[in-house]
């Protein structure tokens, strides 16, 4: 009985179980791509946080760093315009002594000027 022959039963038997385990094997194959998609995106979402605080932390330094070099460039602006003026009040002044001094007045208008701008934009006025 080697060669025993199926009957119909058996045969669409054959084809529940077949059918059942490729649902089932689609089910896992699916179910499985959807965890390491989802993987993937966890790990590239932690990545993309990590990369946007780093650059938060460069963008902050560099505006301290801008404010700072402001700073002193208008506490330069303002030594250079006082001793300027000074020495083009003094009696032996030459003509090029009161343009300096004009110059650098000037030069320490526009800058505060231009920082009073950029103030009132980063205070939203």
């Amino acid at each position: 009985m080697i060669n025993k022959i199926l009957n119909i039963g058996d045969i669409l038997g054959l084809y529940t179980i077949n059918f059942l385990l490729f649902a089932m094997a689609d089910v896992f194959w699916s179910g499985l791509f959807s965890t390491i998609t989802a993987i993937l995106l966890g790990y590239l979402s932690y990545r993309t946080n990590l990369q946007d605080t780093k650059l938060k932390k460069i963008e902050k330094t560099g505006e301290q760093t801008h404010i700072l070099v402001n700073s002193n460039m208008a506490v330069q602006l303002k030594i250079s315009a006082i001793a300027l003026r000074r020495l083009a009040n003094m009696p032996k002044a030459t003509e090029e002594d009161r343009v300096a001094a004009d110059l650098a007045e000037k030069a320490l208008i526009e800058h505060n000027l231009k920082q009073e701008h950029v103030d009132s934009k980063e205070k939203g006025v």
